[in-house]
């Protein structure tokens, strides 16, 4: 690209964990076909892998900046887990 560097930026990557409470099972993730997949974005459309740098490789031309995960628990309105019940 004529010589010139690209300069590099940070992506932030965010993975949502999705469960359903069945009666005489608790929560658990194992969701109905209509739903979300018990990974996915934040709109619940994509669905993801588990959350672990080891099953979600990064985008092409993307570098993991950090292997850890970190619960976010500012976005919204979460319980000590940092689960969200709607």
């Amino acid at each position: 690209m004529n010589g010139e560097e690209i300069e590099p930026k940070v992506v932030m990557v965010e993975v949502f964990e999705n469960q359903r409470w069945w009666a005489g099972a608790g929560w658990t993730s194992t969701m109905l076909g209509e739903e979300r997949s018990s990974w996915s974005d934040d709109s619940g459309l994509a669905k993801l892998h588990e959350k672990s740098a080891d099953s979600i490789p990064p985008l092409a031309n993307h570098i993991w900046v950090d292997d850890d995960w970190v619960l976010d628990t500012e976005w919204a309105a979460t319980d000590s887990e940092g689960w969200v019940f709607t």
